[in-house]
């Protein structure tokens, strides 16, 4: 009997973790379309007053989608250890070792870069046409551009930490469960 259990609670791990994997890889997806929409759109429009703007409305998505992301790769790692020691006691194997660079470099961590790096790039072009609107005093531009470098690279430590952030498994008694206590 314990075996069936302990298969039940592999295959219900197993759907989680499915689910939560296409939602991030979909997240990904469309992840590089925005990319590619903002970058072709901003370079159409560079000599626009409004170019820099569309860069950095695709920072802004590219952050958002960033966080989901986030939540999705948080999601998988909530039940692993469970997972992976279900795994090895009905003796099955999800997926290889890793060794060497794949261990150094997971995939969650490149697409944590790649977020970052998108991010940087629509800022620094953003702020390469906003640089060559000739509307503004250079004083003022100056003072723009700084601003959003420290904004981006406060953003840059907080998403750092926000995507390695512990994982904590939630409360398995429902809310309305525990206030009618």
């Amino acid at each position: 009997m314990e075996d069936s259990e302990n298969l039940t609670r592999h295959q219900i791990l197993m759907h989680q973790r499915q689910y939560q994997d296409r939602l991030f890889w979909s997240r990904v997806q469309t992840l590089y379309v925005v990319q590619a929409a903002v970058l072709g759109g901003g370079f159409a429009l560079q000599h626009e007053w409004y170019g820099w703007a569309i860069l950095l409305l695709g920072s802004t998505l590219t952050t958002l989608i960033g966080l989901l992301c986030s939540y999705d790769w948080q999601g998988v790692k909530v039940n692993e250890v469970q997972f992976y020691s279900l795994c090895d006691l009905l003796d099955i194997r999800w997926d290889a070792k890793h060794v060497g660079i794949r261990k150094l470099l997971p995939g969650n961590r490149i697409l944590k870069w790649t977020i970052v790096g998108f991010i940087w790039l629509d800022v620094g072009l953003g702020a390469t046409f906003f640089w060559n609107v000739n509307e503004w005093e250079v004083i003022a531009k100056s003072i723009a551009l700084a601003a959003v470098f420290i904004l981006l690279v406060g953003w840059s430590i907080y998403f750092h930490g926000f995507w390695n952030r512990p994982v904590q498994k939630p409360d398995p008694v429902p809310r309305n469960l525990k206030n009618a206590t």
